[in-house]
């Protein structure tokens, strides 16, 4: 009966174990399959793309030429922050493209095909639904909870649906 017993736990664990993703602190990327751990490895600590890394999630800090991940929570420095799915924290580049981000977004170009919780800082700024601030030359979204700064301001769905210098909506 022990015996049984300690079975189905090595078993139970093992399955436990499998189901689990894979976590590291530290990734280190050429280019993918070229990287210290497989794409699906969940980074929780420093991500190094030298020049482009891919990972399913990264928390910690990404840093390099092209960041790829398809659920971020971090600090992103690199060139190019690319997260389809969701961005947390804070994005500096020169293009960052995300799918909802919740935090600051600063580059030249910022584009955010969901929902930006936060604030843009760039030459353009877009999103789809923005709860926040866009600083920039060219600031667009389709609806818009909070403010707009630049010099052409575009909120399809807001009461003023392009603005000049300043465009909000609360």
């Amino acid at each position: 009966m022990k015996r049984a017993l300690f079975a189905l736990s090595v078993l139970a664990v093992a399955f436990a174990c499998q189901a689990a993703p894979a976590q590291f602190p530290l990734q280190l990327s050429i280019c993918p399959p070229v990287q210290l751990m497989p794409e699906d490895t969940e980074i929780t600590g420093f991500k190094f793309n030298l020049p482009y890394g891919q990972n399913d999630s990264v928390r910690g800090f990404d840093l390099g030429v092209v960041g790829g991940a398809i659920r971020c929570q971090a600090i992103q420095v690199n060139l190019f922050n690319l997260v389809p799915d969701l961005f947390s924290g804070i994005e500096v580049g020169v293009f960052n493209l995300v799918g909802d981000c919740q935090g600051l977004q600063c580059s030249v170009m910022n584009f955010t095909s969901g929902n930006c919780n936060g604030l843009q800082i760039g030459v353009l700024n877009t999103a789809q639904d923005l709860t926040g601030m866009q600083i920039g030359v060219i600031n667009q979204c389709e609806s818009l909870r909070g403010m707009q700064i630049g010099l052409a301001n575009i909120a399809s769905q807001a009461p003023l649906p392009f603005c000049v210098l300043i465009n909000a909506a609360f």
